[in-house]
This record gives structure tokens, C-alpha cells and sequence, in this order.
């Protein structure tokens, strides 16, 4: 009796699951940016230039074969952005003679490697420049080196950490955009984004209308916050925003929650409601 090809599904469906949790981290390429050797995000959901050659040339077979786990391209290459072009510039094959043996570099690497393969192409530098790239690179730059230590080895070791996260767009293998941003300001804009991307449309337009009247009130409605503050107001350092608003629109504000206790001599009893005329506490209004 053949089974129903439902009862399978959640099993199929919980496997796939497994295999994206446990994939293993990808060796990546490099790129030569800004004058630093820096790491060039290559895995399974960002397929390296090289990979987006031969997929866009489906006449040509690609030349490498898995090596590992941990390269399932069978390739490392480096690249470097001259003159806002994306150029090919160093590539090295990574091989497996057998099931047990660790995976190593090719003999024939670099130019050589590159002169097999892009014969028409390379220019006299020994680079090819990449002009059928059409996409996105994420590129971690600024690298700096750290020593860690361990209580068990106080030697330690050296790591070398990103700093910095560039965006490059191109078109042709020329570069349409960069933008660049300190590592951890780029996590958090990634993240609020992919935030944003959750939300309804319909709250999506609900929102943007609402900021769009606040900003029609007051473009700078952010800086000024609420009208009401949290908590006693003890210098002039809390009334800034009030002060802003006030002298630069006027628009009187009821500052109901003020309390003065800025005067150490000041009796803490003696605080009172604010005039929105003159910014004076009203004698008799006290709470």
C-alpha cells in the first residue's frame, strides 16, 4: 500500500528546517576595498560573482566541484573595486583527491587559473573585470585584530573582527552605489527594517498619514516630544524643548506636571502651576 504523500510532509518540512539551522558556515571571498584586504559575503542565499557568471552563462559549465561543507563552490576568489569597477583579480580552486583527505588549493591557481578561464578577457594586469555583475555585495571592511585570552590559554589567540559594513549596487560590474555604515548601526538598521517589512500595509498607511499631519504641525515634533513631561522638570536643562517651542512659534503649551526645585533655598513646597504667558509659577495655585 503506497502511503499518502501528506503523511510525509511534516517530516520533509521538519528536516529542511534542520538543514538550515545546521548548515555550515561558508568560506568566503575577498575583496581588495578601499586600500584593506577585506571579506566579502559569500554562502548559500548570496552566491559569490563568480557563481552569478556561470549561472547568467548556461553554455559554459562552471569548473569547480564541491570541496567541502564549508565551500560548496570549490573556489575562493578575490576581487578588488578600482576606479568603481568590479574586477577579478586573484582565484584559487579548492580541491578533495579523496572522501578523507582535507581540501587544499589547487596547482594551478591565480593568473594562470584566471588565463584558462577568461582567455578573451583578462586585461594585461592579470585582471578580468566582472562586467556581467548586476546585483548586491555586502562587503565587511575596516578589519582591526583583537588578542583573545582564556584562564586555559593564556596566550590566546588573534581574531580579526569588521568594523565596517559597505552596501555596493552595480550594474555592468560598475558600482551605482555605496553606502557605508559602523557594523553594529548596520545590524540595527537591518533589523528595524526587516521590522518594518513585518507590519501591515493597511498599519503601514495608517502610520505614514499620522506622521505626515504631525510633521504639517511641526516638522520637528521628534526633538520636542510630548507635551507633558514624566517627572518634575529640575533644571533648565528640562525645559529646553518647551522653551524651543515656545519661543519659536509661541504656541502656548499647558505645563501641568512642572515642579521647580531647582533653588536649594527654595522651600520644596513651594511649586505651583505654570503661566503659559510668561513662564512664572502663579502664587495661591500651588497643589
Amino acid at each position: 500500500m503506497i502511503a499518502s504523500p501528506a503523511k510525509h510532509l511534516p517530516v520533509l518540512i521538519a528536516f529542511c528546517f534542520s538543514c538550515v539551522a545546521n548548515a555550515t558556515e561558508q568560506e568566503s571571498d575577498f575583496i581588495l576595498f578601499k586600500g584593506e584586504k577585506c571579506e566579502l559575503e559569500t554562502h548559500w542565499l548570496f552566491p559569490s560573482p563568480l557563481e552569478a557568471y556561470y549561472r547568467s552563462n548556461p553554455s559554459e559549465a562552471a569548473p569547480f566541484k564541491s570541496s567541502s561543507t564549508a565551500n560548496y563552490r570549490g573556489h575562493v576568489a578575490t576581487w578588488e573595486i578600482a576606479d568603481n569597477r568590479l574586477f577579478l583579480v586573484d582565484l584559487v580552486e579548492r580541491i578533495r583527491p579523496d572522501a578523507d583527505a582535507a581540501p587544499k588549493a589547487s596547482t594551478l591557481k591565480g593568473e594562470p587559473l584566471l588565463r584558462k578561464l577568461f582567455p578573451k578577457v583578462i586585461d594585461e594586469k592579470g585582471k578580468v573585470f566582472a562586467s556581467w555583475f548586476n546585483g548586491n555585495l555586502r562587503v565587511f571592511g575596516k578589519p582591526k585584530k583583537r588578542t583573545y585570552k582564556h584562564q586555559d590559554d593564556p596566550e590566546g589567540y588573534d581574531v580579526v573582527e569588521y568594523t565596517e559594513i559597505t552596501l555596493l549596487e552595480l550594474k555592468g560590474g560598475v558600482v551605482t552605489r555605496e553606502t557605508s555604515f559602523p557594523r553594529d548601526e548596520y545590524w540595527s538598521k537591518f533589523n528595524i527594517y526587516l521590522e518594518y517589512r513585518r507590519l501591515k500595509p493597511t498599519d503601514i498607511d495608517a502610520i505614514s498619514e499620522h506622521v505626515k499631519y504631525l510633521d504639517s504641525q511641526d516638522k520637528r515634533w521628534e526633538e520636542i516630544g510630548s507635551i507633558e513631561p514624566d517627572g518634575p522638570v529640575r533644571t533648565e536643562k528640562d525645559f529646553q524643548v518647551f522653551l524651543i517651542r515656545y519661543w519659536s512659534e509661541p504656541k502656548k503649551i499647558p505645563l501641568t506636571k512642572f515642579e521647580i526645585i531647582k533653588d536649594a533655598t527654595t522651600d520644596f513646597a513651594d511649586r505651583g502651576w505654570i503661566l503659559d504667558d510668561n513662564l512664572r509659577i502663579v502664587e495661591g495655585n500651588r497643589r
